[in-house]
């Protein structure tokens, strides 16, 4: 044997095992934010426009030669052709989305530079609707991040949203966000409300008489730490008609409002109290038509208290859903206050046991009674539950149910339909058993005795997903404002229209033509799940229905139920304890039909 060329070979390969670590050490790098563009599910022919940033992250300059889509229905709206970025540089890109074809939709917009490998690529993806129905999923918002978590339907059919998003370029405070779009949820106009001395968010919008959108805020002096309440009267195409501030002696900050009956406002937030003792109450101040200030008012004991929603009541007053710790069965509890149209105490009640509990959000039933909803903590594992509590006219609790896993859940909004009770928020995700990452939007309806009759959840993967605010609009669909971690590094706006994708609302008689005739299953919840999931689905027409559950080898595992049932929604669980994890597919078949959908089950 030569050892002397074995040697020289040897260090042949640590030479070259040196110099590609130089190279790499040394190589240009790219990076995008975010990784990847959810475009959401539009009508065909809407559109949609998304960003995304371009960062040099090398001490090189960066020099990009092209950004080319593969699709025409991709369309870079600022193309710069050829650029460079220096240290730490970085551009936006506007991307928009067009969909001409119903269904999903992938592309990816490939980027070439002077990086290793020389070109870049960024996954797109999106779903056409028919363009015959007002139902959409749209992710957008500023690419540094923003949110707007309140919205209003505007006389032509479109909505308002209102938020903050922060403004980065000036030491990271808040800017008012605000966008107006079509039916479709299609942007018509944005506008960002800025005051380089001051930090900004809106917290709610509702529409004045002659049409116009009035909102509520909340300002305080960049790097100061007492806030002040803010309410303008905005045109419909955006610009300001007045602006009022309201500066009392002590902090207020604002969160909900309602139009009165005499054409004024009541706005409604929390406010510091230093005597007897430094505390916080609830804050109402009632104005006029213009703003001007008419009366206010303090409720609150020694604790901490705080007013989150307000709603006008059938006889002419108000009712203010918040939480007290001066007050209650202990720690947190829910507090609704009942208050007459000159804003004086009717009556109040609190509803939660010795764990913490939240309100967040009230709703008067037709027999004059109330559904609120928010969250409870329970005291064993430190779960958090989705909280729905029922109660009479007077506020005597009739009944109250939880709901979700035993993670951290809650809810943020409710309605009421002719039919039962819509909540919605978020809940918390296992994607292995112990492993909680991330949370989707979550919305649950039951009926008036608290029933559970159906529920579905809304995200992607890898980042949280939540509900702001929730309306029913003028064609009984119900259009949910949130927040969107999964399509976006910063968090952006997750904005759904939902009710035509689902017949079991019972708020709509319109029929997708994209659905199936017979009957609709939906997917089972949870999924994955590591013990037992529910099997929801809708009967168009009475049926003999048959749940069979198979194996990933195609192999009937088990007949779960045959029965005859009447048209409607049903949903029954399955307990899928003692059979091994793994992939299942559950049949649901009628008398004409059959639908299949794939389960995960985790130990």
């Amino acid at each position: 044997m030569n050892y002397r060329n074995t040697k020289i070979n040897t260090l042949i390969i640590y030479l070259i095992i040196f110099l590609l670590s130089i190279t790499t050490v040394f190589a240009q790098k790219i990076t995008f934010s975010p990784e990847t563009l959810y475009m959401g599910k539009i009508p065909i022919s809407s559109k949609t426009v998304r960003s995304f940033k371009i960062y040099n992250t090398d001490v090189n300059n960066l020099d990009i030669s092209s950004i080319q889509t593969d699709n025409a229905a991709i369309n870079i709206l600022n193309n710069p052709g050829s650029t460079t970025l220096g240290i730490a540089g970085d551009i936006t890109i506007d991307v928009e989305f067009i969909p001409t074809t119903v269904g999903p939709f992938d592309a990816q917009i490939t980027v070439e530079s002077n990086t290793t490998n020389g070109k870049s690529v960024i996954p797109v993806s999106g779903e056409g609707l028919s363009n015959t129905t007002p139902f959409f999923e749209r992710v957008f918002g500023p690419i540094d991040g923003g949110n707007l978590g309140s919205i209003q339907q505007t006389a032509d059919g479109g909505y308002i949203l209102v938020g903050s998003t922060p403004n980065l370029d000036d030491d990271e405070i808040n800017d008012i966000y605000i966008v107006k779009t079509d039916e479709f949820g299609e942007s018509e106009w944005t506008n960002i409300i800025e005051d380089e001395d001051r930090s900004e968010g809106a917290a709610a919008v509702v529409l004045s008489d002659d049409g116009h959108y009035m909102v509520l805020g909340n300002t305080r002096e960049e790097n100061s730490n007492h806030p002040d309440i803010i309410f303008f009267k905005m045109d419909i195409l955006g610009n300001i008609v007045w602006s009022k501030t309201y500066e009392g002696s002590n902090d207020e900050s604002a969160s909900n409002l309602v139009k009165t009956s005499d054409g004024g406002y009541l706005l409604v937030g929390v406010v510091d109290n230093l005597v007897p003792v430094v505390s916080k109450d609830i804050y109402i101040l009632k104005v006029d038509q213009n703003g001007n200030e008419l009366w206010s008012k303090n409720y609150g004991g020694n604790g901490g208290d705080s007013a989150k929603e307000v709603i006008n009541t059938s006889d002419g007053g108000f009712a203010i859903i918040g939480n007290t710790d001066s007050k209650g069965a202990g720690d947190q509890d829910i507090w609704l206050l009942k208050l007459d149209n000159n804003g004086n105490l009717q009556w109040d009640k609190t509803y939660g046991g010795s764990n913490r509990d939240g309100g967040t959000d009230v709703a008067q039933s037709p027999d004059d009674g109330y559904a609120i909803v928010g969250y409870s903590i329970e005291l064993i594992d430190n779960a958090r539950d989705m909280y729905l509590v029922r109660t009479d006219e007077s506020g005597n609790e009739i009944w109250n149910n939880a709901f979700g896993e035993s993670y951290q859940d809650g809810a943020s909004n409710v309605l009421i339909v002719d039919d039962g009770i819509i909540i919605a928020g978020s809940i918390e995700v296992e994607i292995l058993p112990g492993s909680r990452e991330y949370s989707d939007m979550f919305i649950i309806k039951t009926d008036f005795d608290g029933n559970e009759i159906w529920r579905e959840q809304f995200g992607g993967d890898g980042g949280s997903e939540g509900a702001s605010e929730m309306i029913l609009n003028t064609d009984n669909h119900i259009v949910i404002t949130g927040g969107t971690g999964s399509y976006s590094n910063n968090g952006s706006v997750y904005f759904l229209n939902l009710t035509s994708r689902w017949g079991t609302l019972g708020i709509s008689d319109y029929e997708d033509p994209n659905l199936p005739s017979e009957f609709i299953v939906f997917p089972s919840y949870p999924n994955p799940f590591n013990s037992s999931t529910t099997i929801s689905y809708h009967l168009k027409n009475d049926s003999r229905v048959v749940i069979n559950i198979y194996d990933i080898l195609g192999h009937k595992i088990q007949t779960h139920l045959d029965s005859y049932q009447v048209a409607g929604p049903h949903s029954v669980k399955w307990d899928a304890k003692g059979l091994a994890a793994g992939t299942y597919f559950l049949e649901v078949q009628t008398l004409s039909n059959s639908l299949v959908k794939k389960m995960m089950y985790l130990k």
